[in-house]
């Protein structure tokens, strides 16, 4: 198996030698720079497949280089393991927020330990197994019908609120016209009620000023208009059909209800 090569960036030449039998014996090739700019300049170079990085470090501090390394894109996509003897929070929370895939204490950490962290960063340095990526597209997959079908019934519901509010609307207005004792002609049925108009029965035959245009239209809809040839059509006696996909206020789904003339919709 070819050596997975990681760059070690410590001042403690001892630390990193003790450290490398353990790395080598796991299958990595351990290359040791002793300052940050110079550990800055290899990675810009020939960038590793992974980083060992100390935080007290001559030139450039292991924060200074940390941030320099994410900054850059040639550099921004390698792992980077923080090894200190530094253990406050405030430290660990800011290496990890800066982005940092490990923080691990000398003290604390066993060289088995951070092999096994190598390992996980240099073959996952997404931060997933394989078989975590498998059940992340699963659960992806499983839930796309579920938020299809929701998106689905929220758009019919609110089709639904539109056409009740536009059939009602439309009653309304040819009620209103009924009592002002006009009459409706040249209606056809269709998806828009547009060659409607309410005329005054004596001006019915002619186009008068007092004539005006019915304008109504339900996108996905049928609206019937019962009449007979061109003959004016009271608007005493009239339905307004129209369909419901869902249930709304109190009306059944999957159903064409009308609005008489009294303005009751059944």
């Amino acid at each position: 198996m070819k050596p997975r090569r990681i760059l070690h960036i410590e001042e403690d030449r001892h630390y990193v030698e003790s450290l490398k039998r353990f790395l080598s014996k796991a299958g990595f090739q351990v290359e040791r720079h002793g300052r940050g700019d110079t550990g800055v300049e290899a990675a810009r170079e020939d960038p590793p497949q992974a980083i060992l990085l100390a935080i007290r470090l001559p030139k450039k501090d292991g924060f200074q280089v940390l941030q320099e390394l994410k900054s850059d894109p040639r550099t921004r996509a390698i792992p980077i393991i923080m090894l200190s003897d530094l253990s406050s929070r405030e430290e660990i929370e800011r290496c990890l927020k800066t982005g940092a895939c490990a923080y691990v204490i000398k003290a604390h950490g066993h060289p088995k330990d951070i092999v096994a962290c190598l390992d996980r960063a240099v073959e996952h340095p997404s931060g997933f197994t394989l078989i975590e990526w498998a059940l992340v597209v699963a659960l992806f997959l499983l839930a796309l019908p579920l938020a299809w079908m929701q998106v689905n019934h929220y758009q019919s519901a609110e089709r639904d609120v539109q056409r009740l509010a536009r059939a009602r609307s439309l009653a309304a207005t040819w009620r209103a016209a009924a009592a002002d004792q006009r009459v409706l002609v040249g209606c056809k049925s269709g998806d828009a009620l547009t060659a409607c108009r309410l005329c005054r029965e004596a001006s019915c035959r002619q186009e008068t000023s007092s004539s005006s245009l019915v304008s109504f239209v339900d996108p996905g809809g049928r609206w019937t208009v019962e009449q007979e040839g061109d003959l004016p059509l009271s608007l005493d006696h009239f339905l307004v059909r129209f369909f419901l996909e869902r249930e709304s206020e109190g009306l059944a789904g999957g159903q064409t209800h009308t609005i008489n003339a009294a303005g009751v919709v059944e």
